[in-house]
């Protein structure tokens, strides 16, 4: 009966009335927090550990960093609970699901969907224990619906001051902590940290990375083709990868960057999900990253490329303004204008991103190539503030947790 009413009836109502019902109907059956709570062992990790997504990956570098630090941490995984496409395994975690009592959960679940994580783990699970909602959002303000979400934690960590200015209208009193990814924990071998070797002959490699099912228009890839075309042409010594997974989801898209990329013999499109060790292997390639994003909560391929020395031309706008500057990046100016999202989930036109300077963009990457010193001194600092800004040490003291709680 459960069946034929999802496929006949529910999934004939509007989609976005069947998203609000959800969520106002999970958040109503939510378990009630529990009063004068702390944070306090054990750690317990929540989040879609099985899915390439950003929030995926802000699960697993927090599970991992805490690990790290030798404090007792588990894992549960709602992947498929949340509806959210599997397609990163391998990921190993303690189960925590059975930890009944005091605790600290930290769920890389966003506000509307808060209602059906703490379903999810059920009243026993949840009572006693200190509820933190680690929240990404990219555009200046949250849609209505977070509103539900902000009733169900007892605090709240973003990766960045530009999601945090949009959050903290939601939360009245309940605490805020900006908390960025702790990148640096992921091991960059020195071979891997060292930019471009000007004197090999390999073809000066541009590397964009993108995952379609975060919106396409908000990544913006054919603004960072357009500037890699415009700065280089067909010019063999040149290359251009293009990272795009989930470009299935999308189409017409699809179809018209295929046309757009075809006459273009340095342009290589990787389409599929890579493993960790095939990404490092990407990256070790590149010797730019380029993302001519509308909008970024963080900016987490930014990051990584930062962290391995690699240099950064970037929209110089919202969550990745917190570290790129121009001695460790290129930034790029920009003009604002409204978030018209084809894909729904940023279309919001009384609201506001960025369309990064083109031409700009295109010089910077001509700069890159020609001068060696300045690629070089990018290159350096850029790993320097990477791991200055991305430690445990400063995982930890951002969010609060102390190595002998």
């Amino acid at each position: 009966m459960k069946s034929m009413f999802h496929r006949y009836l529910w999934k004939r109502l509007p989609r976005q009335f069947r998203r609000n019902s959800l969520f106002k109907i999970t958040s109503a059956l939510a378990p009630r927090l529990s009063e004068n709570t702390r944070l306090q062992l054990p750690y317990i990790v929540v989040g879609c550990f099985k899915t390439s997504s950003g929030l995926g990956e802000s699960a697993r570098l927090c599970h991992d960093a805490l690990k790290l630090t030798g404090l007792p941490v588990y894992g549960i995984d709602l992947t498929e609970t949340l509806n959210q496409t599997v397609d990163h395994f391998n990921f190993e975690f303690r189960d925590g699901q059975s930890l009944i009592g005091s605790g600290t959960v930290i769920a890389h679940v966003n506000a509307p969907m808060m209602g059906m994580a703490l379903v999810a783990l059920g009243r026993s699970f949840v009572r006693s224990k200190r509820i933190v909602g680690y929240w990404a959002w990219e555009l200046e303000k949250t849609p209505d619906e977070w509103r539900l979400g902000s009733k169900l934690v007892h605090e709240v960590w973003v990766p960045s001051h530009f999601t945090a200015r949009a959050v903290a209208p939601l939360l009245g009193d309940k605490l805020l902590k900006v908390v960025p990814h702790p990148v640096a924990i992921r091991t960059v071998p020195q071979s891997q940290r060292q930019g471009r070797d000007f004197n090999n002959t390999n073809p000066f490699t541009v590397l964009i990375v993108a995952n379609s099912a975060s919106s396409i228009e908000r990544k913006n890839p054919l603004a960072a083709i357009k500037a890699f075309q415009k700065a280089f042409a067909n010019d063999s010594n040149t290359r251009l990868i293009l990272k795009l997974s989930n470009l299935n989801i999308i189409p017409q898209f699809e179809r018209d960057l295929r046309a757009q990329i075809s006459t273009s013999k340095n342009i290589e499109l990787i389409d599929n999900i890579l493993t960790e060790s095939a990404m490092n292997a990407l990256y070790q390639s590149a010797d730019v990253l380029l993302s001519l994003h509308r909008s970024e909560g963080f900016g987490l391929p930014l990051a990584e490329a930062m962290l391995r020395g690699i240099p950064v031309v970037a929209t110089h706008w919202s969550g990745e303004a917190d570290f790129i500057s121009p001695d460790v990046a290129c930034p790029i100016s920009y003009d604002i204008t409204p978030a018209i999202d084809g894909q729904d989930t940023y279309h919001m036109p009384e609201l506001h991103w960025a369309e990064a300077n083109i031409d700009e963009a295109a010089s910077q990457l001509v700069m890159l190539m020609r001068d060696p010193e300045r690629y070089g001194m990018i290159s350096r600092q850029a790993a320097l503030r990477a791991n200055e800004l991305w430690s445990i040490e400063q995982y930890l003291q951002s969010a609060g947790i102390s190595k002998q709680t």
